[in-house]
């Protein structure tokens, strides 16, 4: 199917969507485009642009890699989730705020890929320029409390911070707490727990180590 009918079969579902969640000046513009697969669980939350309202510029379920571009993607929204522009969301992707005081913040020409679960109880943040690859997760809560034997929390939410123009490749799991600052690589398969500082530099995880320095990646806009 191309993209001009996919965009036909999902245009009921385009202008749901956005009169759903939007004030009538923006929705009019029609600025989220969702395939008609796409799955929408709650949209109890709110959705919130920090860039200038235009048609298209919020894409989900139309792309991905492989078979993935014609899985649904899924989209529950309980809390707060703050979008850029020109950003494009893939095939079998969810996209989750769990309470509503959860936070999703995703910036500026943010690519990600297919496959992908981006979770947030307390608040997430994807900076601008960043693609993420298939099949990574990350996520900001363990759902399940850990006590010790005094009754105190052993596994609190803590918020992900991922900078600008960071690439992650395929089947990576941030976990909760984690910082990765500007122009990173995250190698595939990588499981990172912690603070990411120098920029320009390739890192796998788990044990997390840096394992290339001064390189580059791009383009810087895709």
């Amino acid at each position: 199917m191309n993209n001009k009918l996919l965009f036909f079969f999902s245009l009921i579902k385009i202008i749901y969507i956005n009169f759903k969640v939007l004030p009538f000046k923006y929705a009019i513009k029609l600025p989220i485009w969702i395939s008609y697969k796409t799955e929408l669980i709650s949209l109890k939350g709110r959705f919130i642009f920090n860039s200038n309202i235009r048609t298209g510029m919020i894409r989900i379920g139309f792309d991905g890699a492989g078979t993935a571009k014609f899985k649904a993607t899924s989209i529950e929204n309980n809390g707060s989730i703050f979008l850029g522009e020109n950003i494009s969301i893939g095939g079998g992707c969810q996209i989750c705020t769990v309470s509503e005081n959860s936070e999703l913040h995703i910036g500026s020409d943010v690519k990600i890929t297919s496959e992908s679960h981006i979770i947030s109880s307390k608040k997430v943040i994807i900076g601008n320029r960043t693609i993420i690859s298939w099949d990574t997760q990350i996520m900001d809560t363990d759902f399940h409390n850990i006590y010790n034997k005094k009754s105190e929390l052993l596994n609190a939410d803590a918020s992900i911070v991922i900078g600008e123009h960071v690439w992650i490749a395929s089947k990576v799991s941030i976990l909760k707490g984690s910082i990765i600052y500007d122009d990173i690589i995250i190698s595939s398969g990588s499981i990172i727990n912690g603070i990411l500082k120098e920029s320009n530099a390739i890192y796998t995880g788990l044990p997390i180590r840096k394992i290339k320095e001064n390189v580059y990646w791009g383009p810087r806009f895709f």
